[in-house]
């Protein structure tokens, strides 16, 4: 019996709070301090690191979270994954595992649906998310180490596993104390490059990330506050109030800019709340930069860039910053893989990347109608930013224009306002709830991007605007391709802007 479980589900039973909410958020806060211990442990001994983790991993899913539920549905997934890798050389070993993992948390996503269900009272379902991460893309880089070296692209050479690793190595990659409950997801090579000391060029000496690490702690401690004070104020939920219904209408359409941004309040929380431990512990660590400065979480592990995701100016933008993770695992295990090097988008690759996406996420419709709508967002920015671009920028010598300050103001505020509205759903979840609070802004996000799309394209908007331009940016804009192809290795356009992360949906921009 959990020790310490029960003194949290009284302390949630008295502040108001989930259960599974209050434990959660305990498991996080220890994984901190933890992160000290770590660090005392023998640079020269991985295998003590493991079972670190490992015993971790246990003792908080056992004593704080009190879940032996989700233990044993994590251990089965990671196990199954491992033997399907040592034993398995078909070369569609790792869509054997895709499959597996997808349904397994497909079948949980479905259980925790039921509120009365042990999987809702536990609801491990965010750290099976980040395990089907961390399988899926070990499956294919153990694929990779077997295939011949001009078959690869660069990612894959990187991260190709040329070796199996023992059995504990596996699951203290898989059970890495400081990221296996919310994320950030990384790679197997980057985590046992870190454990032999590889990562850091030295064997015995390690960077020091305690400045990058508070930093990340304080604005999880930013986050945190902003919920706690002003999440009551402006729950998400009030949207389905008869008082809601009753406000003017841009009282409505404010505050429903005001909830959604505080709703992403908790993802900064948990977010850079496990960051912070990946930087004290050196698994964040990322090379270093021009004057030798060691370099924490760029492109590598982590969740989100809060900054650039709040003063996005583009949907590609904003996407870049958010659920990166989720962004790298989609790029590199499942629209690459179906998309050869040098190719256009495929419709089997987007389509696949779509259910992945989707699939992984779970099967509340608010899910679903944030993906549609993202669909026309992600459309609707691509023609307003070739459409209108030019009247910022010399488009022959990217000089920009007196109007662009206007122009990257205009595309902030018209990013902001339309992806709080869109992903309202993500928080309310059911159809009825979500198409509730868009009729009671009168659908006015939506009408708007087609009344914009239908004129620019249908309507002479685009020559409208071509008119205003001078005859040497009138040249350059004929010979910019409509759509970039997908590139070899680099990066997906579209696909990445429209259907990944927990935000899946782009916002409206010039």
């Amino acid at each position: 019996m959990p020790a310490l479980a029960p003194l949290l589900d009284q302390a949630a039973e008295a502040f108001g709070f989930p259960p599974y909410i209050i434990r959660l958020v305990t498991a996080l806060l220890i994984t901190y301090p933890t992160g000290f211990l770590f660090l005392r442990l023998p640079a020269d001994q991985p295998c003590l690191k493991h079972l670190f983790s490992v015993g971790i991993a246990l003792l908080l899913h056992i004593e704080v979270l009190g879940d032996w539920l989700g233990l044993v549905h994590l251990s089965l997934a990671a196990l199954s994954t491992y033997v399907l890798a040592y034993t398995v050389h078909s070369r569609l070993m790792p869509q054997m595992v895709m499959l597996l993992t997808m349904l397994h948390l497909s079948l949980t996503h479905i259980a925790r649906m039921d509120e009365t269900s042990d999987y809702a009272k536990a609801d491990f379902s965010g750290a099976q998310m980040v395990l089907v991460i961390k399988l899926t893309s070990f499956a294919f880089n153990v694929h990779d180490g077997r295939r011949k070296e001009q078959e690869l692209n660069a990612y894959q050479k990187q991260y190709r596993i040329m070796k199996m690793p023992s059995l504990l190595e596996f699951m203290g990659y898989t059970f890495f104390f400081g990221g296996f409950l919310v994320g950030p997801a990384f790679e197997y090579n980057d985590y046992k490059q870190f454990c032999n000391m590889e990562i850091f060029r030295e064997k015995v000496f390690r960077p020091s990330g305690m400045r990058a690490s508070l930093s990340c702690l304080g604005q999880s401690a930013v986050a945190i506050g902003l919920l706690v004070t002003l999440g009551p104020v402006f729950p998400i939920h009030y949207c389905l109030s008869e008082e809601y219904y009753q406000a003017s209408f841009l009282a409505r359409f404010f505050y429903l800019q005001i909830a959604s941004v505080l709703a992403r309040m908790k993802y900064y929380f948990v977010w850079k709340l496990s960051e912070s431990v990946c930087i004290l512990t050196g698994l964040a660590f990322n090379g270093y930069d021009a004057q030798g400065n060691p370099r924490w979480c760029v492109d590598r592990v982590s969740n989100v860039r809060i900054m650039d995701y709040e003063l996005a100016q583009s949907p590609r933008a904003l996407m870049d910053s958010w659920n990166i993770g989720t962004n790298v695992w989609l790029r590199n295990y499942v629209y690459l893989r179906l998309t050869k090097p040098g190719e256009k988008d495929t419709f089997v690759a987007t389509l696949a990347t779509f259910t992945s996406s989707a699939i992984w996420h779970g099967f509340y419709a608010g899910y679903y109608l944030t993906f549609a709508s993202g669909a026309l967002t992600t459309t609707l920015a691509r023609t307003m930013r070739r459409t209108f671009r030019a009247l910022a920028v010399n488009l022959e010598t990217q000089q920009p224009r007196a109007i662009k300050p206007a122009y990257d103001l205009a595309g902030w505020f018209l990013t902001q306002m339309t992806i709080n509205h869109v992903v309202a759903p993500f928080q309310l979840l059911t159809l009825s709830a979500s198409w509730s609070t868009w009729r009671a802004n009168y659908f006015v996000v939506h009408l708007s991007m087609i009344a914009l799309y239908l004129w620019l394209v249908y309507a002479g908007g685009a020559r409208w605007v071509r008119r205003r331009l001078t005859p040497a940016d009138v040249e350059v804009r004929k010979n910019l391709p409509a759509s970039k192809p997908a590139p070899s290795g680099d990066a997906v356009e579209a696909t990445q802007e429209t259907l990944m992360g927990t935000h899946p949906a782009s916002a409206v921009t010039p």
